[in-house]
């Protein structure tokens, strides 16, 4: 073999190798999301998908959020349903569907560090959120998180999500970047990037968010009220889940979770 077609044969696999490693970019103005995918296949396969998706405020985490709802439910008023800003309004809707045997597609737990910095800084949170966090992966095929910042989302929880996914606002375009993460067998965390979800603001109807800013104005409403009588949350005021948590475990089995 001449040098000239071993140079071009080492060069062409060289290209092969370059396609492989490219990170997949997904269109929503197409119908198709790196994430939506993964979370109705985790639907079909009664597995579970979890992902943050974090930046700065304003930068589309939540337009994202609900896109990718309505990729999986393709009815905006579902979309809207399963859209919480207070796990306490989420928690009897995932005691029903343990009961009645039912699997929720997606839901979207919006600026969940609001919740999630109330509560926290409890001694015994951390089982509380475990006992939380069975249930809902009992239940539901795909959870999505929104915060501001990644440090909003406690470590405890961080550590339980499987995607991370950074919002990047472009010109004309706004790019979901998703990160997977992965533990060593030496319990060392590390992330890959696995997926870029690409839309723009103008695919959210303009109806449809008018809908949801209302829901959201009556969540900051609570939340304000709660500021102002400096309201004291227990852990005994938090919705009690040890009516189903024996019912949870007995459900919970080994998951292939896809990458």
């Amino acid at each position: 073999m001449s040098y000239e077609k071993d140079g071009l044969l080492r060069y062409l696999s060289s290209l092969g190798a370059k396609k492989k490693d490219e990170i997949p970019v997904y269109y929503l103005s197409k119908g198709k999301s790196g994430l939506a995918s993964r979370i109705i296949k985790a639907y079909n396969t009664q597995s579970f998908i979890s992902a943050f998706a974090y930046g700065h405020q304003g930068v589309g985490k939540t337009t994202y959020a609900l896109l990718i709802l309505y990729n999986v439910y393709r009815d905006w008023d579902k979309v809207l349903d399963n859209t919480y800003f207070y796990i306490e309004t989420l928690i009897p809707k995932l005691k029903k569907a343990l009961q009645s045997g039912e699997r929720i597609p997606a839901i979207l737990l919006d600026d969940a560090g609001i919740w999630l910095v109330k509560y926290s800084w409890r001694k015994n949170f951390s089982q509380w959120f475990s006992k939380l966090f069975n249930l809902m992966r009992t239940v539901v095929a795909g959870i999505i998180f929104t915060s501001v910042e990644v440090s909003d989302i406690v470590k405890f929880v961080r550590d339980k999500v499987i995607y991370r996914i950074s919002i990047v606002r472009f010109r004309d375009f706004v790019e979901a970047r998703a990160y997977r993460c992965y533990i060593t067998p030496m319990l060392r965390h590390y992330v890959k990037k696995r997926f870029i979800d690409r839309f723009t603001y103008d695919l959210l109807p303009a109806d449809v968010r008018a809908k949801y800013e209302a829901k959201r104005r009556e969540a900051l409403m609570r939340l304000m009220k709660e500021v102002e009588t400096e309201k004291s949350v227990t852990l005994e005021e938090l919705p009690d889940l040890s009516d189903i948590e024996s019912e949870v475990l007995d459900l919970i089995e080994e998951e292939s979770i896809p990458s």
